[in-house]
């Protein structure tokens, strides 16, 4: 076993630590949008963690996708903004990110085929003012992509402090405050223009989203997340893809007491996309192993037909639920 996969290795033990230790108790909360927000316990502060706070995939009826819900991953020692700085220099300065960056800007590059890159919508990053979460080498990434293609970079993240708020807004990346995943981002009158999503490690309900919202103009989004063509959807979407009636599955969740009924159309864009799609697997960061694992672009083949994805709004019930460590 490489230094890399002992670290990941190494990764995985302390989040299920974190998560199944009894000295670690997760708190649910109902925010007045009707999301439920986990966060961990701060009675006692655990020094190793991968990442801070969790991801809203979004409520039931899908209208949104991320709470309203402020400063949720705040420590009782924040960070200061120096820190911040120091910590995504060091991560973006590396040899190894330097030399990952240029090898996603070249598979952006062959995707984009000479198109202009007009903005990226930074997605559930997380937290990145520790050098040890995930976030940060995410961030650095992103920093690399929006300095090579010149392009506006949106920041969409409930969970974050205010030091880290402030570091995007003094680093030109917009902070956004919509809570809205079912918008489309694509201006009508630039067809030549091409939106990218960086959403590593996002829940299935988020990609769900940004494919529905863009199902008239899939040609022209990018969507860096979990490799679509790995994903194992719960419910068999290709039977009523075929032309069944609705399929029903019985599964548990979490353990949770009463199991939920499965509507396969919950992914239905996710899983028409992920069987049209093409995908580049992106390599391992042997540094940081859980920032990049199983995460691909994907992209919709050039002069493919238009995907038909049906007009019906995503309703989540077991995935609008989904917490991504």
């Amino acid at each position: 076993m490489d230094h890399g996969q002992l670290q990941g290795a190494m990764f995985l033990l302390q989040r299920y630590y974190l998560l199944f230790s009894n000295e670690i108790k997760m708190i649910s909360k109902v925010d007045e949008d009707g999301f439920i927000v986990v966060s961990r316990s701060r009675r006692r502060r655990m020094k190793l963690s991968s990442r801070s706070g969790s991801k809203i995939i979004g409520n039931c009826n899908a209208y949104k996708a991320f709470s309203n819900v402020h400063d949720c991953t705040a420590d009782e020692d924040e960070i200061s903004a120096r820190d911040i700085e120091q910590i995504i220099t060091n991560a973006c300065n590396k040899k190894e990110m330097i030399d990952y960056s240029h090898i996603i800007i070249n598979l952006l590059c062959e995707c984009l085929s000479g198109c202009k890159l007009s903005s990226i919508w930074a997605i559930g990053v997380g937290s990145f003012c520790r050098s040890w979460y995930c976030g940060r080498d995410q961030l650095a990434l992103l920093l690399h992509l929006k300095e090579y293609f010149q392009c506006k970079v949106y920041f969409q993240e409930p969970c974050l402090t205010k030091e880290e708020k402030d570091w995007l807004c003094n680093h030109n990346i917009c902070l956004s405050t919509t809570t809205d995943l079912l918008t489309c981002r694509l201006h009508d009158d630039i067809d030549e223009d091409v939106v990218l999503f960086y959403a590593p490690h996002c829940g299935h309900a988020v990609y769900n989203s940004v494919i529905y919202a863009h199902r008239k103009k899939l040609n022209r989004i990018l969507i860096i997340g979990n490799n679509f063509h790995m994903m194992n959807f719960d419910t068999d979407c290709r039977t009523e893809h075929e032309g069944s009636n609705k399929v029903e599955n019985t599964v548990n969740v979490y353990q949770w007491h009463n199991a939920m009924k499965l509507d396969s159309s919950e992914l239905r864009a996710l899983f028409l996309y992920s069987k049209s799609c093409n995908s580049l697997q992106f390599p391992i960061l042997s540094s940081n192993f859980s920032a990049f694992n199983h995460t691909a672009l994907h992209f919709q083949p050039e002069n493919s037909p238009l995907l038909q994805i049906p007009e019906e709004i995503p309703r989540y019930l077991l995935y609008g639920y989904g917490i991504v460590i």
